[in-house]
């Protein structure tokens, strides 16, 4: 994962209106960024991603942002149809202005 990247959509995030939390169970929304060039980077994400279904009988929404959501697209809502929002980091801003579905 990007370090500097995370911190650019944070910033971005608590600008327009957002609050960063320490824990998902905490969040409404979970971004989770993702950096393609670890080994196993796509099969580690959809994991992570199985591992926050259980959060989403609470009403939390889930995001995938970097490198893996770049290259994948499309197949993580194939996937992981309770994804919200799949963008590369630097459409994270524009992404943040609109509703998250």
């Amino acid at each position: 994962m990007n370090v500097h990247d995370s911190e650019k959509v944070i910033g971005t995030l608590v600008h327009q209106g957002y609050r960063q939390v320490q824990t998902v169970e905490e969040a409404h929304l979970v971004l989770y960024n993702t950096c393609s060039i670890r080994d196993k980077a796509e099969q580690k994400v959809f994991n992570r991603l199985n591992d926050y279904k259980k959060f989403q009988k609470q009403g939390k929404k889930f995001g995938v942002l970097g490198c893996v959501a770049q290259q994948e697209g499309e197949k993580i809502f194939e996937k992981a149809p309770y994804v919200s929002l799949v963008a590369r980091t630097p459409g994270v801003k524009s992404a943040a202005a609109r509703e998250i579905r």
